[in-house]
């Protein structure tokens, strides 16, 4: 059984062409039924003076700088936590690390901006 219809496919790096010719037509030029070329984005983007980064390391960068300010400021609740806790005792007069008190640093830590709470220093 002969086939009456053929499937091209091109696979290229940034393309992928298709035509359906067929194959009993009597010139070449009718027997192309279908063809279309897709052209696939690439993965990169351009980022400046000739310099080219993909999508996903464009999207690394902005989650590490989210990633870094999260820790930097876990670090200052933690660091604050342990000033407070902590006190120096010269003979009996207790010196405080840090002015704050623990309700003040759990208010300062879990602020609301909807409810206008604002984070004071």
């Amino acid at each position: 059984m002969e086939q009456k219809y053929v499937l091209g496919v091109d696979p290229g790096t940034g393309s992928l062409g298709l035509v359906l010719r067929d194959t009993e037509a009597e010139t070449l030029m009718t027997q192309v039924k279908f063809a279309s070329v897709d052209i696939i984005r690439s993965g990169v983007v351009e980022s400046g003076q000739n310099k080219y980064t993909s999508f996903a390391a464009e999207r690394r960068s902005y989650r590490n700088t989210r990633t870094r300010y999260m820790h930097k400021k876990w670090c200052k609740q933690e660091t604050l936590k342990l000033l407070i806790d902590e006190k120096i005792i010269d003979g009996n007069i207790k010196h405080l690390l840090c002015p704050l008190s623990s309700d003040d640093l759990e208010r300062w830590i879990r602020y609301d901006k909807a409810k206008g709470l604002k984070r004071e220093y």
